[in-house]
């Protein structure tokens, strides 16, 4: 691997080399490196996210505060890739042997849903789009006309990914239809009522042709974006709803997988004869109905989903007090240009700050710099209160 000359004890030449046994052993102790696999790049969590989470938490409960926006009208959703057919990364093979095989590793059929859920904890409907060029793709049987019933919106692309004509979609058969029903709920009046989305950096949704059709379409739609790169530290749907959803969807494949699998034996079939109906037809059918059971145990576990919103900094936006400190920290921070994607200027609503409407909460003891633990230092006034917080942040 590498050979020098050097000089022995004696002033004889002695021959050096050094093994790849030696290099390895050599790098691992003085240097920390070991072999690895090479891997596609990863994105970088930036060194300030903790800043940019609270400038967000900050941005949305000022909006929460100037338009009185209910925790069930603040929403976060997120596109979630969906193997029909859910391939487990492990199983087992005969001890010693270099090279472990498995039947479903390269399994690339996909669909794509929409996951959301809300501040209050709450679930909304789910957007599924299948691949195919015309609806024939769309599943139709008993299942899915449920999921319709329920709010779902079942639909197709090309590859079946999220774009332009889906997203749009998603607003008006999923996310407006909601805020219109929750407005009925909580009394108060659809066609005035705004509300918060909060979504990441992908390129449709900061793209100039779907915040266009949002601002004339959906006017009272307020949109915020996750701060780029953040989105497995500040997005609720990537913290605590991706991984228990698909979990859940995984465990009704394996169910059904391993009930038809002895229902054969079972018949006298040898198991090397065992077969499995996985076409894509067959699975598009089963889907809707796993997927439902998955959704429908997520929409229980509304304490969960308010954990992951506080884990993402968000968990304080409906209190009163930090209502209050936000505008304040928006107001001294410069944060008011993003604050707004439509709707009141900014110089409205500073005027609004300076005649003093929102200075109730200790503004002026706040930091220019402050972190939402410093913010809730100042407003909470019971100590044990705020090691709550802290425990869930």
């Amino acid at each position: 691997m590498f050979q020098r000359t050097v000089t022995g004890k004696r002033g004889e030449d002695v021959k050096f080399s050094v093994s790849k046994t030696f290099g390895k052993a050599f790098v691992r102790k003085h240097l920390g490196w070991t072999w690895r696999r090479v891997t596609t790049a990863a994105s970088k969590l930036p060194e300030d996210w903790e800043k940019q989470g609270d400038e967000t938490a900050y941005r949305v409960a000022a909006l929460c505060k100037l338009h009185n926006i209910p925790p069930e009208l603040v929403v976060n959703s997120n596109q979630a890739a969906i193997y029909v057919r859910p391939a487990a990364k492990q199983t087992y093979e005969t001890k010693g042997v270099k090279v472990v095989r498995s039947l479903r590793k390269d399994e690339k059929r996909q669909i794509t849903g929409m996951v959301s859920s809300t501040s209050s904890g709450s679930m909304l409907p789910l957007q599924l789009i299948f691949q195919g060029k015309t609806t024939a793709v769309v599943p139709n049987h008993v299942e899915a006309r449920e999921a319709v019933k329920k709010g779902w919106d079942l639909t197709n692309s090309k590859n079946h990914w999220s774009n332009q004509t889906t997203m749009k979609r998603f607003v008006e058969k999923v996310l407006d239809p909601w805020r219109i029903e929750k407005c009925k709920e909580l009394g108060l009046d659809s066609s005035k009522q705004k509300m918060v989305w909060l979504i990441d950096c992908w390129k449709v949704h900061t793209s100039e042709e779907f915040r266009n059709w949002l601002k004339e379409n959906h006017p009272l739609v307020h949109y915020l974006y996750v701060a780029t790169n953040c989105t497995s530290k500040l997005q609720p749907t990537d913290v605590v709803l991706q991984r228990p959803f698909k979990h859940g969807f995984r465990k009704q494949f394996e169910k059904w997988q391993s009930e038809l699998v002895a229902s054969q034996l079972a018949e006298g079939v040898r198991p090397e004869d065992v077969e499995l109906q996985v076409g894509i037809k067959k699975l598009r059918e089963l889907l809707i109905g796993w997927l439902l059971s998955s959704w429908g145990k997520l929409c229980k576990q509304m304490e969960m989903i308010q954990k992951g919103w506080a884990l993402c900094r968000l968990g304080s936006i409906h209190i009163p007090c930090f209502q209050d400190a936000a505008m304040g920290q928006c107001l001294q921070r410069g944060l008011l240009a993003k604050l707004e994607n439509h709707g009141d200027e900014p110089e409205v609503i500073e005027d609004k700050l300076e005649s003093g409407a929102f200075r109730s909460a200790g503004i002026e003891e706040i930091p220019l710099v402050a972190s939402v633990h410093d913010v809730m230092s100042v407003c909470l006034e019971e100590e044990h209160t705020l090691e709550i917080f802290r425990s869930l942040s």
